[in-house]
């Protein structure tokens, strides 16, 4: 099935298989590995700040156990997530994205 839908952040999963890194299984290791090497951060300030486009979707697939997976979208998904839930962050971040979620 192909379309639009309405999804929570919280109920999508990160790519563990995306091409930006080596296959980390690990939401909280996939997270940790967007914040310190792709930009994460200014990315939840700008979205925290402007919201996100609604031209940039994330594309999402349903795995064998019937969760969805971001395909397409995994910077501004973890961005995202980490502004509804900053306590997903590793903890040495969980004040930025608590404070960026509050201005948001």
């Amino acid at each position: 099935m192909s379309g639009s839908m309405l999804l929570n952040v919280l109920d999508i999963y990160l790519d563990s298989q995306n091409p930006r890194h080596e296959p980390i299984e690990d939401q909280e290791k996939i997270i940790a590995h967007l914040i310190n090497k792709e930009k994460v951060k200014s990315l939840a300030r700008d979205i925290a700040q402007y919201g996100l486009s609604p031209l940039e979707s994330f594309a999402v697939v349903k795995d064998a156990a019937d969760n969805y997976i971001a395909v397409e979208g995994n910077r501004r998904l973890c961005a995202a997530t980490l502004l509804n839930d900053p306590e997903l962050a590793p903890s040495s971040h969980v004040s930025y994205y608590k404070n960026l979620a509050k201005s948001s």
